[in-house]
């Protein structure tokens, strides 16, 4: 085949990539037939719209399925041992909705992986089911966020599912993490922790986030007793304490930020509020609702001329 970069189309940042999963030993995948896909694709969640379009998306040039058995082979390599996403870039939008929804089927090919990977380990079916849904949800979330076009666009994000590094617990999910911050006498880098993600699935009581912590020890001791976690991190822009300037302190969100103590580390976070908060990518501030407190907060600190940070706190499991 000719060389993958002139073939894809990638932008040249992705080179790198390229260079690195071009001699892998991939072995040919055979991707599943249209019944069997939808009904993997159901039992990730994904929406019966959402379903049609990719059974019709199905990659059959041959440079795509040159990437997609390396793509496979990358994923299902060493499940467990690699933590941290895969840089997976978007397709050139040449391809359309084939290459919006490619790695789909790279994640249809894995299932069986993983799913005989949670069974090997003692993970319930049921929370083999919770956390692989994701697929679905994020799915969903790309048709919001792109004026109802069908795709996926966090296809890194879901390689930390399909590798076993992130579960999920009732209201929060929580990532197999090295500490990327310094706190002294706390944390050092490279401390093993668990990150807290925060799905959108409905109000973040405090109740539930008590429920999601508890539930998260006790799994992680016992699938996982050699890590030994003992801190959990959010780096979000949730754990930004301007959010106390507009929110009432018995709100939700003040009592899920005050679980936590600040690292001090921080970073510009306007770009992820809007879309978390609105599913919004762009910067007309008069296109975005006022229907809550927050949506409310958002918008006037970014026209008071403010800025939203995404900050890095820490507490105790």
């Amino acid at each position: 085949m000719p060389d993958p970069r002139a073939s894809l189309g990638f932008a040249p940042p992705a080179n790198e990539w390229l260079d690195s999963i071009q001699n892998l030993a991939a072995t040919e995948v055979v991707l599943p037939d249209d019944h069997t896909a939808d009904q993997q694709l159901r039992d990730l969640g994904v929406l019966e719209a959402d379903r049609a379009d990719i059974l019709a998306a199905r990659p059959a040039q041959p440079e795509l399925r040159w990437l997609l058995d390396r793509c496979h082979t990358q994923l299902v390599a060493d499940i467990d041992q690699s933590p941290g996403m895969l840089p997976w870039p978007e397709l050139p939008t040449s391809y359309g909705p084939v290459g919006r929804f490619f790695y789909v089927w790279v994640f249809l090919t894995a299932l069986p992986a993983i799913r005989d990977w949670h069974a090997q380990h003692g993970i319930t079916d049921a929370e083999s089911r919770e956390i692989l849904q994701d697929v679905g949800r994020q799915i969903a979330v790309h048709r919001r966020l792109f004026d109802g076009v069908s795709g996926l666009h966090t296809q890194a994000w879901l390689t930390l599912h399909f590798r076993a590094q992130i579960f999920s617990f009732g209201r929060l999910q929580f990532e197999r993490q090295h500490s990327r911050v310094t706190v002294p006498d706390v944390l050092a880098l490279g401390d093993p922790v668990l990150s807290v993600h925060i799905p959108e699935t409905g109000p973040l009581l405090p109740a539930a986030c008590d429920a999601s912590f508890a539930a998260a020890a006790k799994f992680y001791r016992e699938h996982f007793p050699a890590e030994k976690y003992e801190l959990a991190v959010c780096r979000s822009w949730l754990m930004d304490t301007q959010l106390a300037d507009y929110l009432p302190a018995e709100s939700n969100i003040m009592a899920f930020q005050n679980r936590f103590t600040s690292s001090g580390e921080q970073s510009p976070g306007d770009a992820a509020v809007l879309e978390f908060v609105f599913r919004y990518a762009g910067t007309n501030l008069d296109s975005l609702p006022q229907d809550t407190g927050l949506q409310r907060a958002v918008v006037a600190h970014l026209r008071s001329g403010k800025r939203w940070l995404a900050a890095t706190s820490y507490c105790r499991l």
